[in-house]
């Protein structure tokens, strides 16, 4: 949980700040919707590494299930996208070719495919299969972060109950052995017992 936090904090930050400069510069002539888009995008990848970190670290079930909930959705979404815009890359290259007059206008000056028609079309045939690609790669890997939230979630669960349990345990030792000299303790379980010192321990954790 803490490594997809390491990972997605500075990709979300890059995918912020790149959509407030396309927004704020004006660089595509559909701007304000590019930049949008690409903002919102990383505003919820933030927030995702932000509840996954929170939730990892202190095991708040809840932020881990909000997490978890987002993460399915988020990962379905670009999973699903990617495979309709990789199969879908040959209409959208063509359709980018047919208009490489007007974007050839906002191209750098030293960008070779810029002055020739062959080698922009060169270009996004390889970019358009790499950029479907690495959205099947980070679907799939929101896939697992929803998949390791749960089995958190899970455990954390079962740690809790046990917890609770052997306080509950811990009350009837504390019982037994403060009842008076004489008096038989031999309702109280043998494993008990065996486990006192470590449910002392435990007796001063909160759930």
């Amino acid at each position: 949980m803490k490594v997809f936090s390491i990972i997605i904090l500075p990709f979300s930050m890059f995918l912020v700040i790149g959509g407030q400069y396309i927004v704020d510069t004006g660089t595509l002539a559909s701007a304000p919707y590019t930049g949008v888009i690409i903002f919102g995008v990383g505003a919820l990848m933030l927030m995702l590494a932000m509840l996954a970190f929170v939730g990892s670290s202190f095991e708040y079930r809840r932020l881990l299930s909000i997490c978890c909930l987002l993460s399915f959705i988020v990962g379905t979404c670009v999973v699903g996208i990617s495979i309709a815009y990789y199969a879908m890359r040959d209409g959208i290259q063509s359709h980018l070719v047919e208009n490489w007059e007007l974007i050839r206008v906002i191209l750098p000056p030293t960008y070779q495919a810029q002055y020739d028609r062959d080698q922009f079309s060169s270009f996004m045939e390889t970019n358009l299969k790499m950029a479907a690609f690495v959205g099947i790669i980070s679907g799939l890997f929101l896939l697992l972060e929803a998949a390791v939230c749960m089995t958190l979630m899970h455990y954390s669960t079962l740690f809790k109950r046990q917890l609770a349990q052997d306080k509950e345990n811990m009350k009837h030792v504390q019982a037994a052995t403060s009842s008076p000299s004489g008096t038989k303790v031999d309702h109280v379980p043998h494993h008990v017992h065996a486990r006192r010192q470590v449910i002392l321990n435990l007796v001063n954790l909160k759930l």
